[in-house]
């Protein structure tokens, strides 16, 4: 990614759940928001996460049910808003629809400061 001039990479279905110390000198490994196992859910699915270069002033802005936000601040501009999303499968129709009315409002919201890039899973 170094040599490409690559900043930011978004991972949708990261599974970095027990394996989130991915860091080194050069990147950070921002494991967003990673679901636990539970007694109905043995192991945890997807997950999404972002190696970012250590130059780049990052932060989480929103993490919701199908999507994480990271703002990026870059020289001389405006902030570049990230949306990572992981949707359900398109079969199931109405939690489809919600994953696009969450990264629907988010959009709107971040584009009126700066501007917005989507990415992920969107299945």
């Amino acid at each position: 990614m170094n040599e490409l001039g690559i900043d930011y990479c978004g991972i949708a279905e990261s599974h970095t759940y027990r394996h989130t110390n991915l860091s080194d000198e050069k990147w950070v490994w921002d494991p967003g928001v990673e679901k636990r196992p539970n007694s109905t859910q043995g192991n945890p699915h997807g997950g999404i996460g972002a190696v970012v270069s250590r130059g780049v002033s990052h932060s989480i802005v929103a993490a919701e049910k199908y999507s994480v936000w990271t703002r990026l601040e870059l020289e001389g501009g405006n902030p570049v808003f990230i949306g990572e999303c992981y949707f359900p499968h398109s079969t199931n129709v109405r939690k489809h629809r919600l994953g696009w009315i969450e990264v629907s409002y988010r959009a709107r919201e971040y584009a009126e400061v700066g501007h917005v890039v989507l990415m992920g899973s969107l299945n």
